[in-house]
């Protein structure tokens, strides 16, 4: 049995588990997973290529989309909760470019 993998940080943790191409599921937890998030954008970036499953896009997750990361994401939600549960500027736009694009998904 290989030991647990303990990381430096964020980052470090992606360069060591994440490959381009791979699907990557976010936990629906009362904690958002910003920093897995965001490291994804950050070692990634726009050679991820990765399916990203989610229970909602909202908040950070929308760095997703911007960062290029993601070529496609699994959402039962996407928009924001604050100051009511409803789409975004963001997400409408993100919906309409996929339409109109050849790798859907992109803002």
């Amino acid at each position: 049995m290989n030991a647990p993998l303990i990381a430096a940080d964020p980052d470090a943790l992606v360069r060591a588990l994440v490959r381009p191409g791979e699907h990557v599921h976010l936990a629906g937890t009362p904690s958002r997973p910003n920093a897995l998030t965001h490291a994804l954008c950050r070692v990634l970036g726009d050679r991820g290529h990765l399916t990203v499953s989610t229970t909602a896009v909202h908040s950070s997750a929308h760095a997703l989309a911007l960062s290029g990361v993601a070529d496609k994401v699994i959402a039962g939600f996407a928009g924001d909760t604050y100051p009511s549960p409803a789409p975004t500027r963001c997400t409408n736009g993100c919906r309409r470019a996929s339409r109109s694009r050849s790798r859907p998904g992109r803002c």
